[in-house]
């Protein structure tokens, strides 16, 4: 069991089990981006800026490069800013998908910086899917998080109302 706090400035049960209502660290992967309310330091604000950007799939799954949005390319590396991941999306727009993760690392703003390609691909297998319903004044909205398995078969993994 792991009740030491890190990085600095972290926190494990001595904090957790203080809130209203009382809750243990998970100390496992999210199992959805909502969880990220739960964190010592996450406020509404926070969470809204960040939520756009943040996805909770299975170990293993890769980094799209040619569909991820800029403010995520900019933490790819250190050095990078977020003007830089806007060059970078404006690059892919320009030349189109990339064909590789070697094609995109070889772009200049990218020569040095230590970014690891094993956690880089140029496809995606899974998505979220938004879609909304009205009669009269009433609206309804759903999310359904779906796989594309070896490139064909499509499975439903959730669905949730408004968010996943």
């Amino acid at each position: 069991v792991d009740h030491e706090p890190r990085p600095e400035g972290g926190a494990e049960d001595g904090y957790y089990l203080r809130k209203d209502p009382p809750y243990r660290a998970a100390n496992r992967p999210f199992a959805s981006p909502t969880e990220l309310r739960l964190l010592k330091g996450v406020d509404a604000e926070g969470y809204r800026e960040l939520v756009p950007l943040i996805s909770t799939l299975p170990r293993g799954t890769h980094l799209n490069v040619n569909t991820a949005p800029a403010a995520v390319l900019s933490g790819l590396a250190d050095g990078l800013n977020s003007a830089d991941g806007r060059a970078l999306v404006e690059q892919r727009l320009r030349i189109g998908a990339y064909e590789n993760v070697a094609e995109f690392l070889e772009q200049d703003l990218l020569a040095g910086k230590e970014i690891v390609a094993g956690l880089l691909g140029v496809s995606s297998e899974y998505f979220a899917v938004y879609s909304s319903a009205g009669v009269g004044r009433v609206e309804a909205q759903l999310v359904s998080a779906i796989s594309r398995v070896a490139g064909e078969n499509i499975v439903v993994l959730s669905r949730s109302g408004g968010h996943l």
